[in-house]
């Protein structure tokens, strides 16, 4: 499976929790990352967050990982 996400944060975006304007979203998101799991069928490595700034919402998008890596 995959790391959780607090790992993965922490390496790839220091300190956004302090820099974002969603930082109270990402510090409760990270405080309780073991509630969200990425399915097996999504390549983890590119997980990445996209802010929405008309819906005001927090995106997470992930390419599906293709057929020939999942049969392996």
């Amino acid at each position: 499976m995959s790391k959780p996400l607090e790992e993965q944060f922490a390496k790839q975006l220091p300190d956004i929790s302090e820099r974002s304007v969603f930082g109270n979203l990402i510090k409760r998101m990270m405080k309780h990352c073991e509630n969200l799991l990425i399915p097996e069928g999504i390549d983890n490595a590119k997980v990445r967050a996209i802010v929405d700034n008309v819906n005001r919402m927090l995106v997470l998008t992930a390419p599906a990982i293709k057929s020939s890596k999942t049969k392996k």
